[in-house]
């Protein structure tokens, strides 16, 4: 996903990563790229402190530090000029599961994704299915984002 911002020209893209825990993929997206600008956020102090000490071991791998972000989707900041909307990839490893509020990971993304050309969400996840079932979760996750209005697509 990330391969083209290698290119010396490329778009110095502003990349969240939402609900990151220890930060593996955020870590990973500034490691690969110098011209990804890279924000680690999490709702919960704790795994926030664990992803900032994961920076400060990788910091030799990265030409932009990532920063790290408190962020509580359930009371997101009042957008602001600065705040709202300015990345132009938003995304989310293993976010959707039994309990959580999806909804308000929706509303995360909406608050947070830069509405230009080529600004994408990106989840991965994990089957919370056995075998042959559907993933009861996933399938509710991409209802709601439908019924905001995103679009939806898998690959």
């Amino acid at each position: 996903m990330f391969g083209e911002c290698k290119e010396p020209q490329a778009p110095g893209w502003r990349v969240l990563e939402l609900g990151a825990g220890i930060g593996v993929c955020g870590l990973c997206a500034a490691a690969i790229s110098p011209n990804l600008h890279v924000t680690i956020s999490d709702g919960l102090p704790l795994l926030l402190s664990l992803a900032n000490k994961n920076v400060d071991l990788n910091a030799g791998k990265f030409v932009s530090i990532p920063e790290l972000l408190l962020l509580d989707w359930e009371q997101l900041p009042e957008l602001t000029h600065q705040s709202a909307r300015s990345y132009q990839i938003v995304m989310g490893s293993d976010i959707v599961y039994d309990g959580i509020d999806l909804h308000a990971i929706w509303n995360a993304v909406d608050w947070s994704l830069d509405y230009t050309a080529g600004a994408q969400f990106v989840l991965s996840h994990e089957r919370k299915c056995d075998g042959f079932e559907e993933d009861e979760w996933l399938l509710a996750f991409r209802a709601q984002g439908g019924t905001m209005g995103f679009i939806i697509g898998a690959f």
